[in-house]
């Protein structure tokens, strides 16, 4: 019953669909035009139909949710990005084009495994498998999982509170934006799918993704992977007592 009424929109009665935006959140760049480098970019994707779509900005009121334990969404809001025109955000985009131009397969199998895109787990969905995972190893009882998945589980929401109440704030812009724009009108090194390391024009650039899902249609900063893994590896260390893990994945 609290969770109803949490700013999440669960009923979709702050706003027409369930858990959307009620904040009116608009981008100031479109598909076609970038207006601010800095500032995120709706995409075209691929629909796999011979199509495209254009998807909105997912979560854009997730800030707005009330914590678990948090005082606030904004409560550990970090430092912002690098921003263009800085040093700092051309190294970041050099480094980023060069990992990608250089992708072995090892490389490409980790993207792939760590994905967690549309139709999968998710990265919540990741790391309570992993928590199976401990619990199956460490013969946990039905009382041992109720307080580890409990717990796990709203940290897990917690840190997506905290991450998307930072990705709204900054409203930052993919790499595939800042790579497209920083690069565009150049020729630049990268892996192309069934073609391995070539040089493409900079406004083509394309990161290791499927083709119906580019790039996660919301700003870049803070990263969701790494807020949930951080507080997700914590819990589990903390509940253990050890970083010990012993789980692999074999393709």
């Amino acid at each position: 019953a609290f969770r109803h009424a949490d700013g999440s929109n669960q009923l979709g009665d702050l706003h027409a669909g369930a858990y959307s935006d009620y904040t009116g959140y608009l981008p100031v760049n479109t598909v076609d035009q970038i207006v601010d480098p800095n500032r995120w970019q709706p995409l075209r994707f691929s629909n796999g139909a011979g199509g495209f779509v254009v998807p909105g900005y997912i979560g854009a009121h997730w800030g707005e949710v009330t914590p678990f334990a948090l005082s606030s969404g904004g409560a550990l809001r970090p430092v912002g990005p690098a921003r263009f025109p800085s040093r700092e955000y051309e190294r970041q985009l050099r480094e980023t084009i060069h990992l990608n131009a250089r992708l072995d397969d090892r490389g490409k199998v980790i993207a792939e495994y760590w994905a967690d895109g549309p139709r999968s787990e998710q990265p919540p969905g990741h790391w309570t498998q992993f928590a199976e995972f401990v619990s199956a190893r460490d013969a946990h009882t039905f009382s041992d999982d109720v307080k580890l998945f409990f717990t796990l589980g709203n940290a897990l929401m917690d840190a997506g509170i905290a991450v998307w109440e930072g990705k709204r704030w900054f409203d930052s812009e993919r790499p595939i934006t800042a790579i497209r724009f920083l690069k565009a009108g150049e020729l630049i090194e990268a892996y192309v799918p069934g073609v391995g390391r070539t040089a493409v024009k900079g406004e083509d650039w394309l990161p290791y993704q499927p083709a119906t899902f580019i790039t996660p249609p919301f700003a870049e900063y803070p990263s969701g992977h790494s807020g949930f893994s951080a507080a997700a590896a914590e819990i589990l260390q903390r509940f253990t007592g050890s970083d010990r893990f012993g789980h692999s994945t074999i393709f």
